[in-house]
């Protein structure tokens, strides 16, 4: 299902923002690939991890990934980490030792 769901967004991408979508695959092909690839690939490893393990503590260290994510999204993008999304990761990290308790 997860795969399914890009046929029919890029079908609304192509209808609504066709030329900006043709001038950000021009200059992100490359990148846009890898890190389908690697999304990919980290959907597939938690499906892995579920079939062999305990739930509980699977989705507590997926969950850790938002964090990390929004930490990224402020190194790397500059994005503002300002106390919204403090608190959001706090609550994040909150919900994580609880599942692992």
């Amino acid at each position: 299902m997860n795969a399914l769901e890009g046929i029919p967004l890029l079908g609304i991408a192509l209808i609504l923002r066709r030329g900006r979508l043709r001038a950000f695959l021009r200059a992100d092909r490359g990148r846009s690939v890898w890190g389908g690839l690697i999304a990919a690939l980290a959907y597939g490893i938690v499906i892995w991890a579920y079939a062999h393990g305990t739930i509980a503590p699977i989705a507590a260290l997926r969950e850790t990934s938002v964090v990390l994510a929004a930490w990224l999204g402020s190194r790397l993008l500059h994005e503002p980490f300002g106390r919204s999304r403090l608190a959001a990761a706090g609550i994040v990290a909150l919900g994580v030792l609880l599942l692992a308790a």
